[in-house]
């Protein structure tokens, strides 16, 4: 173009990058979520415009050189100045609402505090020269006096937290997100609120809300379990940020822990006391949690039912002590309870690993189906295995000395799966196989079930079919001497191959009299073997004793529940973004028979509980599914490193956008993706 008195002069696209402490947000991650910037709130963001145009001072010489990028000459003093502008932008993120930033004649970098989780804004930046200068092409010389723009630069920022692995957090931030947790478990909700302000949810209500009776809501096994934990992250993450604006909602990436320690996962520094406690826990005290940054939190005593409290129908469960927790969870304990051990036998099991988590993407085609495999082989076990199971009527520990030839897996898997699923319901036995106490006194002991059935005694051989009176008229027993062991517990053993790890320990043998069986070591037990471990599975499962927080509804009042369920966000952005899945996959919505599982059936969420609206109507999985989707410019968080899923460090998680990070990379104008920035003139 022709310039000031017919001098030639050019506006180039600038590259505009932004930075923090963490340097810069990865190109793959822009390609995937389609944005041009992401910038994170309550934290500098270093702001850096590069030219493309070289220049060296004096007018129509070559000047002396000294160091000239982006417009500056570090030897002899700026060339150019530079102006930046950044605008918020309104709902629609079209009109400018407000200007947040603006700096007339600046230096190529700037930095720019935003403050607003899930704002948009324009960014505009243009470099002008200063009198005197020459480019090195020749093309844009100034006489004395004159300015001339020589590049530009327009970009739209995403404000978001990014979420990242806790290992990943610098110190700083680690510690700023446990001194909130530690904070958050340590005030009510009316005093909350009155501290930090309105929307403020404490654990106790939240955890109410999680334990729900399943004819209220239900969260779990069906693809609700995704909407329904992402919104109580949600509502989680904007509590914390009430307490600090700075933190966001990490996640703990155990399969790290599987990969790195296997079945000692209970070293890792994720327990340390200075983190979120030990797994173990200790007998002496009831497996409570009593040292550390979280060793006061409270068990949830509501002996009249009021929580929630606030008008909704949840019916949340308690005990026969008073306390929000499991109905036949028979303990009486204060503080947080969390042992990784069974019936004083200590697990001897493994998270999933990052095979699994990859083989849920290349299985499956269907949201349903991904969601399952996710919930049952990734997240898995993770509850039980960090819950714990003790007040048992069989020391497996003294068992297993006594009878060597069963592996610590094998016992941990069928003790996990039966204390975890079973007792918590009181359902593994039919009804009137024991009598359990409703009610009891602070204080009293026993306080339990009494089974009515000698497991010992029961007949391998006579028969016990589902055609029998007993399985469809459900009558008390007076007798289960004519029970046949195997017919009362072949559908806890088909229902355990379902289970993370049951292909390693269940058998199935169509040829033999009793097809399900146990196995371990790849080689089937013998029907003496099995027989005799299923006795003490009646044996166990007749009398219900005591979980740890982590199983069933109440573990929300465990922190280390909040950092579990944000690794299967952080894998669903993946599927709803990545053109591989997105393209490949049906996202039909499949619906369950529980409340709250159909696709319109509500959740008990409002907008203005996830801080994402003024609606205080309940919504619907469909509504949830909008808010949550990455597509919302809304939504106040993204997440990092999708190549990196335990110890894998190069998952291809989406080949377009490998290609595209590559080119913008490789793009000294700031083509190519992330989109490049608008030049003009």
């Amino acid at each position: 173009m022709v310039g000031h008195g017919g001098i030639a002069s050019s506006v180039a696209p600038l590259t505009v990058t932004a930075s923090n402490e963490y340097g810069r947000y990865s190109d793959a991650a822009l390609a995937l979520y389609g944005f041009e910037m992401v910038a994170e709130p309550h934290r500098p963001t270093t702001l850096t415009a590069t030219s493309s145009v070289a220049l060296d001072g004096g007018v129509g010489g070559s000047g002396s050189g000294g160091g000239v990028r982006g417009g500056v000459d570090t030897e002899s003093g700026s060339l150019s100045v530079f102006s930046w502008k950044v605008v918020e932008l309104d709902e629609e993120g079209g009109a400018p609402a407000a200007t947040i930033f603006e700096e007339e004649e600046g230096g190529a970098e700037v930095s720019v505090e935003f403050t607003k989780p899930g704002g948009v804004f324009r960014l505009t930046v243009e470099e002008r020269l200063r009198a005197g200068a020459v480019s090195r092409d020749g093309t844009v010389v100034l006489n004395t006096g004159e300015t001339a723009v020589i590049g530009r630069a327009t970009i739209k920022v995403s404000c978001k937290h990014v979420r990242r692995e806790l290992r990943d957090l610098s110190e700083a931030d680690r510690e700023a997100f446990l001194d909130a947790m530690e904070a958050y478990y340590a005030v009510s909700k009316e005093d909350g609120r009155a501290k930090y302000g309105e929307g403020f949810f404490d654990y106790q209500l939240l955890a109410s809300y999680h334990s729900a009776d399943l004819k209220s809501f239900c969260y779990h096994a069906g693809v609700q379990f995704l909407t329904a934990h992402a919104a109580f992250g949600l509502m989680l993450e904007r509590s914390l940020q009430k307490i600090n604006p700075r933190v966001s909602l990490p996640f703990w990436d155990y399969m790290i822990e599987a990969e790195t320690l296997g079945p000692d996962w209970q070293d890792s520094p994720i327990f340390d006391d200075d983190m979120f406690g030990r797994a173990m826990g200790s007998a002496e005290n009831g497996y409570q949690i009593s040292d550390g940054r979280f060793g006061k939190i409270s068990a949830i005593y509501d002996p009249y039912h009021n929580l929630p409290g606030n008008g909704l129908d949840i019916g949340p469960h308690h005990n026969a002590y008073g306390y929000l927790s499991a109905t036949y969870n028979y303990q009486e304990a204060p503080l947080l309870t969390r042992t990784s051990s069974f019936c004083n036998l200590k697990a001897d099991s493994v998270f999933a690993t990052s095979d699994d988590f990859f083989g849920c993407f290349s299985a499956h085609d269907t949201l349903g189906d991904w969601e399952h495999c996710m919930e049952s082989k990734v997240h898995g076990d993770m509850h039980g295995l960090l819950g714990g199971a003790f007040k048992c009527n069989v020391d497996m520990h003294a068992f297993h000395e006594d009878h060597p030839e069963y592996t610590t897996g094998l016992l941990t898997f069928v003790v996990e799966y039966l204390t975890t699923k079973f007792w918590p319901n009181n359902n593994f036995m039919p009804p009137g196989s024991n009598t359990c106490d409703t009610e009891c006194a602070s204080g009293q002991e026993p306080c339990g079930c009494t089974c009515s059935v000698d497991a010992m005694a029961l007949s391998e051989d006579e028969p016990l079919v589902n055609e029998s009176p007993l399985f469809r008229c459900r009558p008390l027993l007076p007798n289960f001497l004519h029970a046949k062991i195997y017919s009362l517990t072949s559908t806890f053993l088909s229902r355990a191959t379902q289970r993370f790890s049951g292909h390693a320990y269940i058998s199935y043998d169509e040829s033999s009299e009793r097809p399900w069986g146990f196995q371990q070591d790849g080689e089937r037990l013998d029907d003496d073997a099995t027989m005799f471990l299923l006795r003490q599975v009646v044996k166990l499962g007749c009398e219900p004793g005591a979980v740890g927080v982590m199983v069933g509804g109440v573990s929300p009042m465990d922190p280390l529940f909040w950092v579990l369920h944000p690794l299967l966000e952080k894998a669903l952005h993946v599927l709803w973004m990545s053109p591989t899945y997105r393209d490949g996959y049906s996202f039909d919505w499949t619906d369950g028979s529980c409340s709250g599982s159909k696709v319109d059936d509500i959740l008990p969420f409002t907008a203005q509980d996830l801080g994402m609206g003024a609606g205080t109507d309940l919504l619907t999985n469909r509504e949830l599914m909008g808010i949550l989707h990455p597509s919302n410019p809304r939504l106040p968080f993204v997440f990092e490193k999708f190549d990196t899923w335990g110890t894998a460090e190069s998952w291809d998680f989406c080949p377009e956008c490998a290609a595209a990070a590559a080119a913008a990379a490789a793009a000294e104008s700031g083509g190519g993706f992330p989109p490049p920035a608008s030049a003009e003139g």
